[in-house]
Formats: structure tokens, C-alpha cells, sequence
């Protein structure tokens, strides 16, 4: 089940992916103005509220949700490391490059990176990693709203 929250509306899509992506059941709402501003949740009660209110209306919906989070305080770069195969030594120094790239401090910030693979540079061999970064302060107020409309978040997009 994906979620989408913005100003002014909510919307859920159920889907199914059995060699293609279908709609199964969908629902959205109405945000009363000024709940969601600049794609940032400026009412926390108002909102579970709203959310509560469009899973009651559509009994059917699936209370397992993936959050979709589009807004201007959301960072992605393109970063270049040299290959590095361990996962673990591999997120060290996405997190250690992050300080370079993001404009917000690290403990602030929520990271994710996903490698694109290798690509010759002048540098010489290099792992193209797309990262993401956002405001742990959004992403909590979104979450605390799912939690308190009785959702079960399974990750944010």
C-alpha cells in the first residue's frame, strides 16, 4: 500500500505486481488547509485524523503503508567512491561522504544511498552511488501520524 501525503489532499493506492504493477484499491482525501505546508506536516493531530477518517471510509485498504515523501528539504546527489564490496565498509563511507554533500548537519538528517554501479572517471574506476537524505524532524511527524491513524508504516520513499 502506498501513502502520499500533500497539501490540500491524502492518497492511497493498493497495488499488486505479478509481472506488471496493477491497482487494486485506491482512496484519497481531503487536508484541510495548512495540515501539510511545503510538504511538511504542520498538524499532527489534524492529520492522523484525516488518515483515520479515509481508512474507516475504505474498510478494504491495507493498514501496511510505504510513505511516499516528495518535498524541498529532500537531498539526493550523485556521489563517487572507489569500489568498495564490503556492505558495511560501503555505508561507513557513504555516511563519512554525506558530510560533504548534504546541507544540513548528519545527526539531523536520515540517510539512504543506492549504488549504480562502476564507472570510469578520470579518477579512475568509481562506484556512482545515488544519496538521500531528509530531515529526521519531517520524517517523524509523518510517521507519528500513521502510528496514531493506526497505520504500520514499512518504510518511507
Amino acid at each position: 500500500m502506498g501513502l502520499t501525503i500533500e497539501p490540500g489532499r491524502i492518497a492511497a493506492a493498493q497495488v499488486s505486481v505479478n509481472g506488471r504493477i496493477v491497482v487494486t484499491d485506491g482512496a484519497r482525501g481531503e487536508l484541510a488547509p495548512g495540515v501539510v505546508r511545503d510538504g511538511e506536516v504542520a498538524d499532527v493531530e489534524a492529520l492522523a485524523g484525516a488518515l483515520r477518517d479515509l481508512w474507516r471510509e475504505h474498510g478494504s485498504l491495507d493498514r501496511r503503508v510505504r510513505i511516499g515523501v516528495a518535498n524541498a528539504r529532500i537531498v539526493v546527489r550523485t556521489v563517487y567512491l572507489p569500489p568498495i564490496e564490503s556492505a558495511k565498509e560501503l555505508a561507513t563511507a557513504v555516511r563519512f561522504q554525506a558530510r560533504d554533500e548534504i546541507p544540513m548537519p548528519i545527526e539531523d538528517a536520515v540517510l539512504d544511498f543506492h549504488t549504480t554501479g562502476i564507472v570510469e572517471t578520470p579518477e579512475g574506476a568509481r562506484q556512482r552511488i545515488v544519496l538521500v537524505a531528509a530531515r529526521r524532524d519531517m520524517l517523524t511527524d509523518m510517521l507519528t501520524a500513521a502510528r496514531a491513524a493506526g497505520l504500520k508504516p514499512a518504510g518511507i520513499d
